[in-house]
């Protein structure tokens, strides 16, 4: 920043020519009395202006009305993101005294609700209010949130007992609303994804979650305006039927002026005193806006049949567009202006960069860094604190530092739940990657005002800056993105990381008809819970239907004992008798195969043990200078991932961990991380990928990002010339290379190493059959560290049996949100609306078509239905350079659509790109789906993927399971169950070979886990293991109902997700973490949900005992001892002996106990005692 900032003196005027001349306007100005309104054109532009004032840091509210990045007449509706950001910023307008608004002409067109339905159902609920939970209810109802079992977005709501919990919009936690009768007991924020609650708040302010009336008032008055509007054709209209009854459908919005009597526009709700600044070219927008909406209102009528509310109730005219902002506009600024702006010509290398931001402070050119987030701007200052020492830059907060820093989100940097400050401020940047993404010099010229002077005339500079030159040009200023100075705009947030073998056992989304497996009974199919009461006891069952038609009721007490099935697909999943017979001899087979399949693995870890690796010495400080290049606060699964790498280097074992971490969470940081620890103690590193491309991506990463050590760094592949590729192999075998990244070039016999220490595996599942056994050779000499998004079956198998070390990075970026999946036949109209959607919000597309000899025509094609828009092609076969030259174009956005192969797959970054279409989607597997799918959605913006398939009729059976259970996993970080969902549908045979697969498939991949665990554990102890003991379960009935009630978790899945976890803990402890949780989520426990831990707690302290079966009443209780019982006889008999009256032994080992025990505390505290006594 200059020395004195105000001889900047950039003018506030009503209309700017581009989004950097505004916000210097705004930098130069910073003290306002009045509400400013900046319109731009378009909407991106109104993100990327909103991002800067805010990285600004003035004491000034500033809000964003974005736009709802949907299409005129869409058949979807707004995220609930976008529509929270919309509502907060009209419900905070009517204060507004001072302060800026940002918007574009594409949301300002738009009418909206009416101020009076905002104000009137918004409403504050604080501590101590009386309010009845029935009302409560009914009014969050109103307010257009929707009821669901668990909240997990903006605009939902739930009810558990006495808690509600409820996602206003403009909050940026959800809430827990705890009453005591009727009165508010107490309110806590609570995370959506742990469900648990961590601060504490005084209030709330609770605003409507739709801009659409849905209240009885409003569909009342919703189906008077559609009478009137179509007759008796109102009844058979989709929409009215929805509204008729009570259902919401996509698109709704767009009929929102017939859920009122009146519609108003954003220039209603804006104070009268504010002024607007405009960008110039707004009415020649407005009007093509306009000309392309109603162009697509007579299509969409056309295409649907049925009539839409015309453009002119939706929108506002012309005349009174533009009479209200000339009205409105700041007054005309005296000084004319002009400006040159162009793109910083920045070096190629980071360390190169920070010389050119040397150079310009030692010329004092002013100079703004805005950063997205505080991890970029935390990194800024500590790199600016040891480069450039004694150099004063700060925040435009103080006076004329040599460096003015801006950071977006400043006042939003916590992600955690434990904040008190639970409401989005004014001042929360939209997103993470749309803000200042590119650097510019900005040469500015005045006209008029001062002559001479530090404040007078300036004459208009070109050219670039004089390294020489004791002064930088006045007119002047360089504006700079931080992560041209760093590397990627994401700050990820920290995340508990799941458990693998929970994933894949997990009951949670078992429905109605999938297979599972029981212990003791087989393969049968889930047909729900059921409630059974026997001698006046309730309890709840888990019901399994077997072959014959037979049912088994098993205990939810027992439901340790049940599984997934994961071995083939449902419909090939195998149904057993009940008799057992069949079952016994699939078991017995199993057990047979799995003898050999645990000797084979301990065979691989026994090599690998005795193997003799050198340990490495990880030196803290030289790897905490490399770790500060990563611009961000890494997540908590990330540090334990890097933890864990290094101790594994420092030991003499040779290393063998996978890194499991869905497309785009931060696996590549640990590779980074562990390849420096181990080139910088002097050893090689082999980085070794499945695609050229992502070959060249990761060799240009790990250039920039070692650009400051002194490591030589290669990249072996196609992009090479035959004569570079000798060259580097000849460095690599002399060891002149430190780190060399190519594909499986890399383990071909021609290559030798000097001294390889680490080989890095990035998408394991991509490499062939023959390549996976060149790198399992690799296992037991050096350290391996493979990275994966879907991780195959065997490294399933392998992880889960504890024979390779796995780290599990679970952290989704923050405000990433699931990609929207749309299944479809080819139809252009479809695919003209996906493109037009995305490029009105100046978005880019992928359109995937694998197969080269067709690209041309589809390219034609596309040509044809876009004709204003630039597409290019990239496939495999191009010509490196040029591909690589494309590739670099899509991501600086000079075209809008890529049509392309597979080579996007793996390694493609690009944020700006949110809309994916893949044709013939029913071609891919599900990990290849996954992959291609995950190329979108890497910002905060909703992403699209549409699935072009033919009709379910061309499609292999396989190919339609494979579609339907893509359309099943939709979440963030779901590629682990995709990996064992491509299992059952695959077969097992990857597992081990083919000669595996027949027992896994007939008794399922978690029972054989489990078994083969077993197995490998008792091996590796030298002890011989009855599998049929392990197995067995403990009969246990304290005489009093167990189960959960459905009035207390009414959702089923959430429901046997508990039972799950109840009957399957292994430690006391367990117990009273999921109690905790219950209570925190669902209220205070019912006497048979307290039972029901009674119960899993008697078995588990009963599980070594030899104890097969009690029963308890209130007076006495029974035990059944197995002929093997582990007790202790002596101490068994001097019972009975001190007193014959209460302890009685029965035929058949059944032992008797008369004893008074009223209450579920007093039966297990028996228990307890019993059991001290006679062990």
């Amino acid at each position: 920043m200059v020395n004195n900032r105000s001889s900047f003196n950039w003018p506030l005027s009503a209309q700017f020519n581009n989004i950097h001349e505004a916000l210097l306007a705004v930098a130069d100005n910073p003290t306002q009395t009045q509400v400013r309104v900046f319109i731009t054109q378009h909407a991106a532009d109104a993100e990327k202006l909103y991002d800067m004032l805010i990285a600004l840091r003035l004491d000034l509210p500033i809000y964003h009305f974005p736009h709802w990045e949907t299409l005129p007449y869409d058949q979807y509706s707004p995220s609930p993101n976008i529509v929270s950001i919309r509502l907060h910023t009209l419900y905070r307008l009517r204060d507004l005294q001072q302060g800026i608004v940002v918007t574009s002409v594409d949301a300002l067109i738009s009418r909206l609700c009416p101020p009076d339905y905002l104000y009137q159902q918004g409403f504050l609920l604080a501590i101590g209010d009386t309010l009845p939970m029935d009302r409560l209810s009914k009014r969050l109802t109103q307010a257009g949130f929707q009821m669901v079992s668990q909240v997990i977005e903006k605009g939902q709501f739930s009810r558990r007992g006495a808690l509600i919990d409820v996602f206003p919009p403009g909050a940026k936690f959800p809430i827990r609303i705890d009453f005591f009768d009727d009165e508010v007991e107490s309110l806590r924020v609570f995370d959506v994804k742990t469900q648990l609650t961590a601060a504490k708040i005084e209030r709330v302010e609770i605003i409507p979650s739709r801009e659409i009336d849905l209240s009885d008032a409003g569909r009342i008055c919703f189906r008077q305006h559609m009478r009137s509007w179509l007759g008796v054709e109102a009844e058979s209209h989709s929409v009215y039927q929805a509204v008729s009854n009570g259902r919401l459908t996509g698109g709704m919005e767009y009929y929102l002026p017939l859920f009122f009597d009146q519609t108003v526009t954003l220039f209603d709700y804006l104070p009268q005193q504010a002024l607007l600044s405009v960008q110039t070219g707004y009415a020649d927008y407005w009007r093509d806006l306009m000309a392309g909406i109603s162009r697509r209102h007579e299509q969409i009528q056309l295409l649907r049949g049925q009539s839409l509310p015309a453009p002119e109730q939706l929108y506002i005219d012309e005349s009174t567009f533009l009479a209200v902002i000339k009205s409105r506009l700041i007054p005309v600024d005296s000084r004319a202006s002009e400006y040159d702006l162009q793109p910083f010509a920045w070096a190629e290398t980071t360390e190169k960069r920070w010389a050119q931001l040397e150079a310009m402070v030692e010329s004092q050119a002013p100079v703004y860094v805005f950063c997205q987030g505080e991890g970029q701007y935390n990194a800024i200052q500590d790199k600016l604190s040891v480069r450039l020492d004694g150099v004063d830059f700060m925040a435009w907060d103080r006076q004329s530092p040599a460096i003015g820093i801006g950071v977006a989100n400043a006042t939003n940097s916590s992600n955690s739940a434990d904040s008190a400050n639970i409401t989005d401020s004014a001042n929360s940047v939209s997103g993470t990657g749309g803000a200042f993404v590119q650097s510019f010099v900005l040469q500015y010229h005045q006209e008029g005002g001062q002559e001479g002077g530090q404040n007078g005339g300036r004459e208009k500079r070109q050219g670039s800056v004089d390294k020489n030159a004791s002064t930088y040009p006045l007119g002047t200023a360089t504006l700079l993105a931080a992560q041209d100075l760093l590397r990627r705009p994401t700050e990820p947030t920290a995340e508990e990381a799941p458990d693998l073998a929970a994933i894949i056992n997990d009951l949670s989304q078992i429905e109605i008809g999938d297979p599972v497996v029981d212990i003791e009974h087989g393969v049968g199919r889930y047909l729900g819970l059921e409630r059974v009461t026997i001698d006046d006891e309730t309890n709840e069952y888990i019901t399994l239907n077997y072959a014959n038609d037979e049912k088994l009721f098993i205990p939810i007490t027992e439901l340790a004992r049940v599984s997934r099935y994961t071995g083939v697909s449902a419909d090939n999943a195998p149904l057993h008798r009940l008799d057992g017979k069949q079952w016994k001899k699939a078991k017995a087979k199993a057990k047979a195969r799995i003898y050999d399949t645990a000797a084979e693995l301990l065979g691989i870890y026994a090599e690998r043990a005795q193997a003799k690796g050198q340990s490495i010495s990880v030196i803290d400080s030289e790897l905490a200078e490399f770790a500060s290049g990563f611009d961000f606060a890494p997540t908590a699964d990330q540090k334990a991932a890097f933890n864990a790498v290094y101790q594994d280097l420092q030991s003499e074992k040779p290393m063998d961990r996978i890194v499991c971490g869905d497309v785009g969470f931060g696996k590549t940081e640990v590779a980074l991380r562990a390849a420096f620890a181990v080139a910088n103690a002097g050893y090689q590193v082999a980085v070794i990928v499945p695609t050229t491309l992502l070959a060249e991506q990761h060799y240009q990463h790990f250039v920039d990002r070692f650009s400051a050590f002194p490591i030589n760094i290669a990249g072996l592949s196609r992009f090479r010339s035959a004569k570079a590729q000798a060259e580097i192999l000849a460095q690599v075998q002399s060891g002149q290379v430190d780190i060399v990244i190519g594909t499986h070039r890399l383990i071909q016999k021609d290559v030798a190493f000097a001294e390889l220490r680490l080989v890095i595996i990035d998408e394991e599942h991509k490499f062939g059959v023959k390549q996976k056994e060149k790198l399992k050779a690799l296992r037991t000499d050096v350290n391996i560290l493979t990275m994966t998004a879907t991780p195959i079956p065997r490294t399933l198998s392998m992880t889960l049996a504890d024979l390779r070390d796995l780290s599990i990075i679970a952290s989704p970026p923050p405000k990433r949100t699931p990609v929207h999946t749309i299944f479809s036949p080819y139809d252009e109209s479809i695919i003209h609306e996906g493109v037009m959607r995305e490029t009105s919000r100046g978005g880019q597309i992928y359109f995937l078509h694998n197969d080269i000899n067709t690209m041309m025509r589809v390219e034609a094609n596309l040509a044809a239905l876009f004709p204003a828009l630039s597409i290019r092609h990239a496939h495999g076969k191009m010509p490196e350079r040029e591909l690589a030259q494309i590739m670099q174009d899509f991501h600086n956005h000079r075209f809008d659509i890529l049509l392309t192969t597979t080579i996007i797959e793996s390694g493609i970054d690009n944020p700006n790109a949110n809309t994916i279409f893949i044709n013939r989607a029913d071609r891919f597997g599900l990990a290849q789906l996954h992959q291609l799918r995950g190329r979108v959605g890497r910002s905060h913006h909703q992403a699209y993927a549409y699935l072009i398939v033919p009709d379910t009729a061309l499609m292999s059976r396989d190919a339609q399971k494979r579609i339907a259970a893509f359309s099943t996993l939709n979440g963030l970080g779901v590629g682990f169950m995709l990996a064992s969902q491509d299992m059952e549908i695959r077969g097992a045979g990857e597992l081990l070979g083919d000669n595996q697969s027949g027992h896994v498939t007939e008794i399922g991949f978690s029972l054989y886990h489990e078994m083969l665990a077993q197995t490998i554990e008792a091996m590796k102890n030298n002890t011989v293991l009855d599998l049929d003991a392990v197995q067995s379960t403990i009969d246990v009935d304290l005489g009093l109902p167990a189960l959960i009630p459905d009035d207390y978790i009414y959702d089923v899945h959430t429901r046997l997700l508990f039972y799950k976890r109840i009957a399957s803990c292994q430690e006391v402890e367990s117990f009273d973490t999921i109690r905790v949780e219950l209570i925190d989520r669902f209220g205070l426990l019912p006497d048979a949900t307290k039972t029901l831990f009674a119960v899993s707690e008697a078995k588990l302290l009963l599980r070594d005992s030899g104890v097969s079966k009690l029963n308890a009443s209130d007076s006495q209780w029974v035990v059944v001892l197995a002929d093997n019982h582990q007790l202790d006889n002596q101490k068994l008999i001097a019972l009975l002996q001190s007193d014959p009256a209460k302890y009685q032994l029965k035929a058949n080992n059944k032992l008797q106990i008369s004893q008074e025990m009223p209450t579920i505390d007093e039966r297990l505290a028996a228990l307890k005692s019993w059991l001290a006594a006679v062990s």
